[in-house]
């Protein structure tokens, strides 16, 4: 009897030198050595292939290219090519969170418009026109811009890194208007009902009451009579209540902030080596920027911290949940939402406002725009400006100098 025909893996197929395929991504790695550099230089190269003998194409192609100098294809790749052969690199020279508005911007925008298009194809003309259809569907100005920075950035990284085209192909400046400036950091009267929301129980039962989902109905010979099941907390129980010292013991995690104007990767990450209760300053390095940051350390903003240090049970971190592990983000986040809710806050308010309301004080209070710079781990003046927005107080001083 015939044994059965066995049809060899992939892996088993004759190896090539400088030459890899990962059929599930469909991405071949191509290396090959330049002539004359005695093996110390050698060029490598990312490309999509829908199978293991176009990637082959590709590979011989490619060391053909170096062995002659010309490592440039000879058609531009499409768009959606360019990206499925080189957006991983990309992502490794960018932080996690950059790398995921990149592919967010690239999955839901970019390639639907411009995938079917030729790197060199995409010209001012297709650019504008992308732009016009982001303004009619009612996208912001500032969110049409930060799609079409992306889509620069990565024509540029075509041109320059890869070298995938000879020029740049956007040849007329785009003209983008600028968006207007936001005034996003808290009033003195909201930021006193926001930190207010945390001593307030009376109101945060009421939220919970008018937030409340009542669970559905359900019958069944395993008990006596109808029973409900799910829904939300009752806000007269004593389980609401425990959910409020819950909440509350978030409070000096926002008073710090408001204080200090830290980021809130920053402030999470905050240890207490950067805390020097004694000369009341907090030294750190800005996560973002690199820069060594030292910001004195108001008396609301001591008082906090004394809090923080006697929960921290000889922890490292200075904002520690209940059970001593660092406090997660998303509960920062939805106590944030809620404290939002019951001060009523209604307009746009994002957790990094407190850092604008920090800049907004201090500028009010004619501390000098280098300082604040300084204090807030700015790469540049220019950042620090858009503080610079005259307080109440400071109108009235202009006032009073013009009626003198």
């Amino acid at each position: 009897m015939t044994a059965p025909e066995v049809t060899k893996p992939y892996r088993s197929r004759r190896r090539l030198v400088g030459f890899s395929y990962d059929p599930k991504t469909q991405l071949a790695s191509l290396s090959a050595y330049v002539p004359g550099s005695s093996g110390r230089e050698r060029k490598r190269k990312t490309v999509f292939a829908a199978t293991y003998d176009d990637a082959v194409r590709l590979w011989t192609a490619f060391r053909e290219r170096v062995k002659n100098g010309n490592l440039r294809p000879a058609v531009a790749p499409f768009f959606s090519e360019y990206i499925a052969a080189y957006f991983d690199d990309i992502a490794t020279q960018v932080s996690r969170r950059c790398a995921r508005d990149y592919r967010y911007a690239i999955d839901k925008h970019l390639l639907p418009f411009f995938g079917n298009r030729r790197l060199n194809e995409i010209t001012t003309t297709l650019v504008k026109s992308f732009e016009t259809k982001l303004k009619r569907r009612g996208y912001a100005l500032a969110t049409v811009n930060d799609y079409l920075n992306v889509l620069l950035m990565l024509l540029h990284r075509a041109v320059d890194d890869f070298d995938l085209i000879e020029e740049f192909p956007i040849k007329k400046r785009l003209k983008r208007k600028r968006p207007e400036a936001l005034a996003l950091e808290l009033t003195d009267d909201e930021r006193a009902a926001f930190l207010a929301a945390f001593d307030d129980e009376k109101a945060f039962r009421k939220d919970l009451s008018e937030r409340r989902v009542i669970g559905e109905t359900k019958t069944s010979s395993r008990y006596v009579g109808a029973r409900r099941f799910g829904g939300s907390l009752r806000p007269d129980g004593e389980a609401a209540g425990a959910v409020f010292v819950r909440f509350q013991y978030l409070k000096p995690i926002f008073i710090i902030a408001i204080e200090t104007g830290l980021r809130r990767g920053d402030l999470l990450r905050l240890k207490w080596r950067a805390v020097d209760f004694e000369n009341r300053w907090i030294h750190i390095v800005m996560h973002k920027t690199k820069l060594p940051v030292t910001i004195p350390m108001s008396v609301a903003c001591h008082d906090a911290l004394q809090i923080c240090l006697s929960r921290s049970q000889n922890a490292d971190d200075v904002f520690v949940d209940e059970a001593g592990d660092r406090i997660s983000n998303i509960r920062v986040r939805r106590t944030f939402d809620r404290a939002k809710r019951l001060a009523g806050i209604t307009r746009r308010f994002r957790f990094h406002d407190l850092r604008h309301t920090f800049g907004s004080r201090l500028a009010s209070k004619n501390v000098a725009v280098q300082v604040i710079s300084k204090v807030m781990g700015h790469t540049s003046i220019t950042m620090t400006m858009r503080y610079a927005r005259p307080s109440a107080e400071a109108l009235r001083d202009v006032q009073r100098a013009l009626d003198s």
